[in-house]
């Protein structure tokens, strides 16, 4: 009996060792790829973490740019507001000369201006003193345009005009001709001034949305790589905790193996200390019945 029962025991300690190392081969691979996993992860969160940090730091940047665009768009704004303003009196001012001048120019181009100059002489020069009441039409137009806009070359040309009322009158003509070729580039100046400082404006304008479009989207992917990370965070501990268990269940494995081992090793001694003692035993009654003949 103790013999059965000693095979029976080292059969059953034999298929518990089969089990245990088993368990311990799967529990050691599906740890393994936990921890494969869990580094993979904390892989992706540190480069997440990278790419957050440049991209906060690009976000900080581009706030700071559109802040600085913002003001020169600010101050652009103001003086081309500004220019536009003085555009605008300049063109307004620019128009009165030009009425006055032009209205100069048709009395005398009148037909009664011309048979005034022609009947003189053949040249303005020889135009007498007794032609200038004819000319006071012109000189009141100039005045008044010189009034209204304030401009010191009316002024100028009404004077040189009454000169030519005494036989300069072709060098008040040459003033005429001169100023309506300033006028004309003043205004066409003015007007690629206008057009550059409305671009220049546009340009701004366009830079800020651009700005704030990738400001934007900056901060949405900030947002995302914030939610990777905490998702990353979270499947790491996940992971983390089921490698703690894992490493219990083996622990807790190995704790009982070793129990059922001793406790093998205790009753495999004891059955073969009672198997010795019933070898001796059984030897001695052999040796008492051989003796005795029996």
């Amino acid at each position: 009996t103790f013999v059965v029962n000693l095979e029976t025991m080292n059969a059953e300690e034999a298929a518990s060792q089969h089990q245990y190392e088993d368990l311990m081969e799967t529990k050691t691979a599906q740890n393994k790829d936990w921890m494969v996993s869990r580094s993979r992860k904390e892989e992706e969160k540190a480069a997440a973490e990278d790419t957050l940090g440049m991209d906060t730091e690009n976000r900080e940047g581009e706030l700071e740019e559109l802040e600085a665009a913002q003001r020169f768009f600010a101050d652009t704004a103001a003086a081309c507001k500004d220019k536009a303003d003085e555009w605008a009196e300049r063109s307004r001012n620019r128009d009165e000369e030009l009425t006055g001048i032009q209205q100069a120019i048709d009395i005398l181009d009148s037909p009664d201006a011309r048979k005034l100059f022609t009947s003189a002489t053949a040249t303005f020069a020889q135009v007498s003193e007794t032609h200038s009441s004819a000319l006071e039409p012109v000189y009141a137009a100039l005045q008044k345009a010189a009034k209204s806009s304030h401009s010191p070359r009316l002024a100028l040309l009404t004077v040189q005009l009454r000169q030519g009322a005494r036989g300069h009158f072709d060098e008040v003509v040459k003033v005429i001709d001169d100023m309506l070729a300033t006028l004309k580039e003043e205004d066409a100046t003015d007007i690629e001034n206008r057009d550059n400082c409305v671009e220049q404006e546009n340009d701004n304008h366009n830079r800020l949305q651009d700005l704030d479009y990738a400001i934007k989207k900056l901060s949405n992917k900030i947002s995302k790589l914030n939610s990777k990370k905490e998702k990353l965070e979270e499947e790491i501990g996940e992971t983390q905790d089921a490698i703690s268990n894992q490493e219990q269940i083996m622990a807790d494995a190995m704790e009982q193996r070793n129990k059922d081992h001793d406790d093998f090793v205790q009753a495999k001694a004891d059955d073969e200390a009672a198997i010795a003692l019933i070898k001796q035993a059984t030897e001695v009654l052999t040796r008492f019945y051989k003796n005795n003949k029996i």
